[in-house]
């Protein structure tokens, strides 16, 4: 969260954390004592079964293995402190096959997490399994789909749904090792500022083959969805190989308007548009009434989004809401 919000990520949508620390956080920022760093909001444990994905991390994660237990299991959840329900479908496909739910228990899930009043959030690697979250209620898509490209009858369902995406592009880069994190990493106007973790985590290798044309045709699929009208948010899945907390949301932008997106979309990628699909009515723009978190960068990034790595300064400030009131700026 530090790492975050040194290059100017203000607020982190976390969709995996020990859900005692999450808590600990969300204490501290309601105390005010989390002037350092980004705020959190976090999912807590994902919704996944026994062996699938999501069990490899280390981290001891409660599984849902029966259908029958679905509505505790959720309960459970929010119990912890969830802000919304982060459900894993995910088979493997292409690498080491994982179980997962049944697509009979997808619909109890997010019919779980909605009597909750809880967005239900799905991981998913194909569009077989974006169309079958799709066809179960889901709120969003924390991956886009990796197998098919363009206009297939994924984009036409999601934009029916009112669903939204996460692409999170740069982990697909990384994966298809296309050298968007190398050059990251070397960036004048960043490197400075990283870490040695960040700097390790961007020069790990995701040990798979090199698919330029399979990245290619991800940001097809990512500029389709975008042009049938599907809100398209802007986040990192780090710190996955390739990834910096923070840093590479810089790439993620400019990986979305290499999609389609004008540098505009893609900066209410990153605020106004991610702020509204997750219900965060205090943040996302400047308005009378939200809070104030402002970014100074040298350049205009409506029109040039590599301006965005040309940080001045950062401030969050409730007087800046007072010079500015009666104007909203999306």
């Amino acid at each position: 969260l530090e790492d975050a919000l040194n290059f100017g990520v203000t607020t982190v949508l976390d969709m995996f954390t020990e859900p005692t620390t999450a808590a600990r956080w969300r204490r501290e920022q309601a105390a005010g004592d989390a002037a350092g760093r980004a705020d959190l909001f976090s999912a807590g444990f994902m919704v996944t079964v026994a062996g699938g994905h999501g069990t490899q991390f280390g981290i001891q994660t409660p599984t849902l293995d029966d259908p029958e237990q679905t509505e505790a299991h959720i309960a459970a959840r929010v119990a912890e402190g969830a802000d919304y329900i982060k459900v894993v479908y995910e088979h493997g496909h292409g690498y080491r096959p994982v179980p997962t739910h049944a697509a009979s228990t997808l619909l109890r899930i997010v019919a779980a997490a909605h009597a909750h009043d809880k967005l239900a959030v799905f991981h998913v690697s194909t569009a077989d399994e974006a169309a079958q979250a799709i066809a179960s209620g889901a709120d969003g898509l924390v991956h886009v789909y990796q197998d098919r490209a363009g206009l297939d009858d994924v984009v036409p369902a999601a934009a029916r749904a009112g669903i939204f995406i996460v692409p999170t592009l740069t982990v697909l880069e990384s994966g298809f090792q296309t050298g968007g994190a190398a050059e990251l990493a070397a960036d004048s106007s960043l490197a400075p500022f990283l870490t040695f973790a960040q700097r390790s985590s961007l020069a790990l290798d995701p040990g798979t083959p090199a698919r330029p044309d399979r990245f290619q045709a991800v940001l097809e699929t990512v500029g389709a969805l975008h042009a049938a009208g599907v809100p398209i948010l802007a986040g990192t899945d780090s710190l996955n190989p390739g990834t910096a907390h923070g840093a590479s949301l810089h790439r993620e932008m400019e990986l979305l308007v290499d999609a389609g997106l004008s540098p505009l979309d893609a900066l209410r990628a990153a605020t106004a548009t991610a702020a509204d699909a997750f219900g965060l009515a205090d943040r996302g723009r400047i308005a009378p009434g939200r809070k104030a978190d402002v970014i100074l960068v040298r350049g205009d990034p409506t029109r040039e989004i590599r301006t965005t790595r040309e940080l001045e300064a950062m401030q969050v400030l409730s007087i800046f809401l007072r010079v500015l009131l009666g104007y909203t700026i999306d």
